[in-house]
């Protein structure tokens, strides 16, 4: 699997062409990828499950290829500031 920081940057690109909006849609105050409608996908369809269908999703595992979710407990804390960033980013341009 990419490195997480590269999976967040391709989801943010991926997210600008199929939800151009949501970076607006998203609060990186309140943000956490860990809660089912304060992470990116809650933001964006309501629920980190609406979140999953709304973009085709399949599973859990295209869920962690795209940096929407992490297995890995200690990554956590990554994924909710390289998200900030990306969320950072688009708003201030």
């Amino acid at each position: 699997m990419r490195p997480l920081r590269q999976r967040v940057a391709t989801s943010a690109w991926e997210l600008d062409r199929e939800q151009p909006l949501w970076a607006a849609l998203s609060d990186p105050t309140r943000l956490d990828m860990r809660c089912d409608r304060r992470c990116i996908l809650g933001f964006i369809a309501g629920s980190y499950t609406q979140g999953l269908r709304y973009l085709g999703l399949a599973d859990g595992h295209d869920a962690e290829e795209r940096a929407f979710t992490t297995r890995d407990t200690r990554e956590w804390h990554l994924l909710n500031q390289y998200w900030r960033e990306e969320i950072s980013t688009r708003v201030a341009a």
